[in-house]
């Protein structure tokens, strides 16, 4: 079933794995863009 999933460098991974890992991945790019784009954008000037 999960047999493309079997072995990326670390193994046997699970679904749990993945989400964690997808979870994660996340908040890192809501954190870069949260400091990226920290400035407010001006609009009326």
């Amino acid at each position: 079933m999960v047999d493309c999933y079997k072995t990326i460098g670390l193994g046997k991974i699970d679904m749990e794995s993945v989400a964690y890992i997808l979870v994660l991945t996340l908040a890192l790019g809501v954190l870069f863009f949260a400091i990226a784009f920290r400035e407010p954008p001006r609009i009326g000037k």
